[in-house]
């Protein structure tokens, strides 16, 4: 009961959303500069959110397994206190597995990933 109190008191702000600025607005903002940061749009802010969806969480592991730490050990504390995992019914952990499994088709550019659902920091 302590923590949704907490949380009923967060105050969201979406300043881009708010003045109606796209993710193609971004890009051609980015596009104007001198300079790429090479990070692929799928990694956003949150690297292994699970608005990603598990299937791409796969992939951008397959890519760059070391993100994975982090979120394992903070998804098995949250099991631990709260008993849930962040996509249901599979851990960071095994999708981790998952991703170090050889494949079987070919290899995906994160380029071309989208989260599979729609959310304020990706839109």
């Amino acid at each position: 009961m302590k923590n949704k109190k907490r949380w009923q008191q967060v105050n969201q702000v979406f300043p881009l959303f708010d003045k109606d600025i796209t993710k193609e607005h971004v890009n051609q903002y980015w596009l104007t500069k001198p300079y790429n940061l090479e990070i692929p749009s799928i990694l956003g802010n949150c690297t292994l959110c699970f608005m990603k969806g598990k299937n791409n969480i796969i992939n951008i592991l397959r890519h760059d397994p070391k993100i994975a730490d982090q979120w394992i050990e903070d998804e098995r504390k949250s099991a631990l206190k709260y008993g849930h995992t962040y996509l249901k019914g599979i851990t960071i952990e095994q999708c981790l597995k998952i991703s170090q499994m050889p494949d079987l088709f070919s290899s995906v550019n994160l380029e071309d990933l989208s989260p599979a659902f729609n959310c304020s920091c990706s839109s």
